[in-house]
């Protein structure tokens, strides 16, 4: 994730199927190779992202591996 930071990608989003999770990175601090802002969404959640606004990703049909 740090070279997706160190990249300026304003957002990115990691799927773990394993957990049912989401977790949503904003805002690359590029000199402490980190996010500034962070959030988990759990499967069934509805995300709101930058490429889309107005338009929520509805992650409830998501699989999660059993």
């Amino acid at each position: 994730m740090v070279s997706v930071a160190l990249a300026a990608v304003p957002e990115y989003l990691l799927i773990d199927p394993r957990d049912g999770v989401c977790l949503r990175l904003r805002e690359p601090l590029l000199a402490a190779r980190d996010w500034r802002l962070k959030a988990d969404f759990a499967f069934g959640d509805r995300i709101d992202l930058l490429c889309c606004p107005g338009t929520p990703l509805d992650t409830s049909r998501f699989p999660a591996y059993r």
